[in-house]
């Protein structure tokens, strides 16, 4: 069935408003969000700043886009693991330790999640503003609710307890103001999985952990 006019109006404005995105993107990780701005964006997209205003109102209406595009290229970065593929503690620092390897190989991405305020009344309309990698946290912590052994809530408070650490590791060993290295910031993430899993005695299958 060949498109109406409107529907191909509406296919072009969205592939637009994604090279606005893209390049809004790069230049976020590659400088940081320091260097973003509305004329560099538009100049960098290959369209003028106006016809950037035709498609966002502002500037940080932008940046909700393409920190929502983002958020996309984390969740496919960690991948979604399957409930039969979590069983245990070491599964759960797989999960983890690809989810700091992301922030640590771009760090210019972790500190505009984090360090860069967006007026919130700027974010357009079916913009996820999760935690990223919380979708994949939960499905990994799946295995422990089924296991009867915690409370739903139990287990939210967890996967909250373990990301916030993370981010509390990213942000010391990306600031570089505590000489927090690669290694230490896997093996410390390591010992809070740990800590918080310590009830567990043993893995579906039969393997201490």
């Amino acid at each position: 069935m060949t498109p109406s006019g409107e529907e191909r109006r509406s296919m072009k404005a969205g592939l637009v408003k994604r090279a606005f995105a893209e390049a809004a993107k790069k230049i976020i990780i590659e400088e940081g969000i320091e260097s973003v701005s509305v004329r560099r964006v538009a100049d960098q997209a290959g369209y003028t700043f106006a016809t950037l205003y035709n498609h966002f109102k502002s500037e940080d209406a932008l940046l909700w886009y393409t920190r929502n595009i983002m958020i996309g290229d984390i969740a496919a970065y960690m991948g979604a693991p399957k409930e039969e593929e979590v069983t245990g503690v070491k599964e759960v620092q797989k999960l983890f330790s690809r989810y700091l390897d992301y922030f640590i190989a771009y760090p210019n991405v972790f500190r505009f999640f984090y360090f860069h305020r967006l007026k919130r009344s700027e974010k357009p309309e079916n913009c996820d503003t999760n935690i990223p990698g919380g979708d994949q946290a939960a499905k990994a912590f799946e295995f422990l609710a089924a296991s009867g052994g915690y409370t739903p809530d139990e287990v939210g408070t967890m996967i909250q307890t373990m990301i916030f650490c993370a981010h509390g590791l990213l942000t010391l060993s990306i600031s570089d103001n505590d000489n927090l290295g690669l290694r230490e910031v896997h093996s410390r993430m390591d010992e809070v999985i740990r800590f918080l899993l310590r009830d567990l005695s043993e893995k579906k299958n039969g393997e201490k952990i």
